[in-house]
């Protein structure tokens, strides 16, 4: 790359600093006033306006996501006020400002830098998001739908949300990168961030986050030990073979009787009923099953018109799942609507990574499996999972340019 040895203004790389702590550290998010949260991104435009082809490459990035905003708005997030809203999306898409400025502002081991304070930050998070639930089991969980007193308390207590815990579970990736780029011990800090990641996860409760992250370690060990290969490979077939005789919702079931968490142990055993054949409306757990009856109605919703969706002309909020982007957008805008959103969406990809899906390195491949499958069965678009998947994963594809 061509800025592999340009100087990197200290002042653009505390902005960009401040920009990150600011979405993974809740407690700074909390305190720092909404004016002072601006400031990086004012910095970022500034630096950029050095380079008139990358300043143009960052303003179209930022129309392509407000155009995605108004569309989700419209279908999805009408009942919200319009401005807030707005203003709330376009810092969502900042991360994709700050992939932009590594391609000609921050050098190579500039951006090594500022990826190794981020991990560092997300594992304090994780840190203190673990002792939080000592305290308040179900604050993450909480965290979703929290407001004032109790947001602000689980905010001071450094403790993260739904966001945070799948930003951490996208992540693994990058940190098993970062591993392997290091020695000594930054190698063993690093170890010890990934272990904080998969233990916060676990904690968490978030089954679909610990489910997703054990589906990215298998296919990071798979590429990383090839000794391992055909075991994995031996153990994918077994798995295939146990779902298709039923023996794998015995294997739920168990599960779920051994994990200690509630919501994990239900979700668990939720899984293992579905399989056997239960109907979703039947389940009997202790926790809400009201997740997958959402999302059959969003799904019920998307066949009742299935090319343009209810959502185009009235707006019907009870054909939204709340839990699914993909199911929302086919539910509230069709298939025509979810074409129209991944073609956005993949003008925004070319335009940050100017490569082909095939041609990117193995774990930034895998960070983008993993949001896909994230963004098909629960929101997805927050500032953390956003910086994840363009920041993070831009920088370590950014080496394999050199």
């Amino acid at each position: 790359m061509k800025n592999n040895f340009k100087k990197t203004s200290p002042i653009l790389l505390g902005a960009v600093i401040l920009y990150m702590l600011n979405i993974i550290c809740p407690i700074v998010d909390l305190y720092m006033p909404w004016y002072l949260s601006l400031l990086p991104v004012g910095v970022m435009f500034f630096y950029l306006l050095g380079e008139r082809s990358k300043f143009r490459k960052a303003i179209n990035v930022l129309l392509l996501g407000i155009v995605l905003t108004f569309f989700q708005y419209w279908f999805i997030f009408k009942r919200q006020e319009l401005f807030p809203y707005i203003i709330n999306s376009i810092i969502t898409w900042i991360p994709c400002i700050i992939a932009v400025l590594c391609y000609s502002q921050i050098s190579l081991v500039s951006q090594k830098k500022l990826l190794q304070v981020a991990l560092v930050a997300m594992a304090i998070t994780s840190i203190t998001t673990v002792l939080g639930l000592q305290i308040y089991p179900a604050a993450s969980r909480e965290l979703a739908s929290a407001t004032g007193e109790v947001r602000s308390l689980y905010m001071s207590l450094n403790i993260g949300g739904f966001e945070f815990i799948y930003a951490l579970t996208l992540s693994i990736p990058v940190i098993f990168w970062m591993i392997n780029q290091t020695k000594g011990v930054l190698k063993l800090i690093n170890v010890g961030i990934l272990l904080s990641f998969l233990y916060c996860i676990y904690e968490s409760a978030y089954t679909t986050a610990l489910l997703i992250a054990i589906l990215i370690l298998v296919l990071l060990i798979y590429d990383t030990y090839s000794h391992l290969r055909n075991i994995i490979i031996i153990g994918c077939i077994i798995f295939l073979a146990m779902a298709g005789s039923g023996a794998l919702s015995s294997i739920f079931m168990w599960l779920s009787s051994t994990v200690e968490s509630e919501y994990v142990s239900d979700r668990l055993l939720q899984i293992g009923l579905v399989l056997q054949g239960e109907s979703i409306e039947n389940l009997d757990t202790e926790t809400s099953n009201e997740r997958l009856l959402l999302m059959k109605n969003a799904w019920v919703g998307f066949f009742s018109s299935p090319l343009w969706g209810n959502n185009l002309i009235t707006w019907n909020k009870n054909i939204l799942s709340g839990h699914s982007l993909g199911l929302d957008i086919l539910s509230s805008a069709g298939v025509f609507g979810l074409v129209f959103f991944v073609s956005i969406f993949y003008k925004v990809y070319k335009k940050i990574f100017s490569s082909r899906f095939k041609d990117l390195i193995f774990q930034t491949r895998i960070v983008w499996i993993g949001f896909i499958i994230l963004s098909i069965i629960n929101p997805s678009t927050f500032p953390i999972i956003y910086l994840v998947v363009f920041t993070f994963s831009s920088i370590i594809n950014n080496y394999n340019k050199v």
